[in-house]
């Protein structure tokens, strides 16, 4: 019912390896890159300056170029990707994070309910460096920003449009909310079927 649709590079590799059918629209006039970051509610201060310091040192020490490759260049799209273990630490805080699963394989959720893919090994090594627990979320994606300003999680994952005189840099924040540094950055691509 649709002619195209508009998803991120990583993603489009992704479903037409699933998909034959499927092809980027090669000739495309806008190009845009999206920054994914961590959106929190603004009283979590503390929390936005503990993530950001912890993406500043997996970027030093190229930890999210490894999980990068690992989770999305050399994904093997013949199989979902992997399930990841986060680490539980006794009597520490728990950081409630959403999932989605549209985003595959960035936010993926398998079959049986288990979200796995790059997020999930991103937030697994940030619990480990932070030492805090992480409990992942399932909702709608539509419905982020109201789970976080409602308290019901209290981070979601967030896509920074890229900034220029028409567009303001707070243009798709919404109020109330901080974002962290940006730990992955994506092109948009625009998907369409194959004549």
């Amino acid at each position: 019912q649709v002619d195209e649709i508009s998803t991120y590079r990583s993603v489009a590799r992704y479903l037409i390896a699933k998909e034959p059918r499927f092809e980027v629209l090669k000739d495309h006039s806008l190009e845009f890159i999206d920054s994914f970051c961590f959106a929190l509610r603004d009283d979590e201060t503390e929390l936005k300056d503990s993530l950001d310091k912890v993406i500043k040192e997996m970027q030093s020490d190229g930890t999210l170029d490894r999980l990068t490759k690992e989770y999305i260049t050399d994904i093997n799209a013949e199989n979902d990707p992997p399930a990841v273990e986060l680490p539980h630490f006794d009597n520490a805080d728990t950081i409630k994070v959403a999932v989605t699963g549209d985003l595959p394989p960035l936010d993926f959720v398998s079959a049986d309910g288990k979200p796995a893919g790059f997020n999930t090994a991103v937030l697994a090594e940030i619990s480990n460096r932070m030492l805090k627990n992480i409990e992942l979320v399932q909702i709608e994606s539509g419905a982020r920003a109201a789970a976080l300003t409602s308290k019901q999680v209290d981070v979601v994952f967030w896509a920074i449009v890229p900034v220029s005189e028409i567009i303001p840099s707070d243009s798709d924040k919404p109020s109330g909310v901080i974002l962290t540094d940006p730990y992955y950055k994506d092109k948009i691509v625009h998907m369409v079927f194959k004549e």
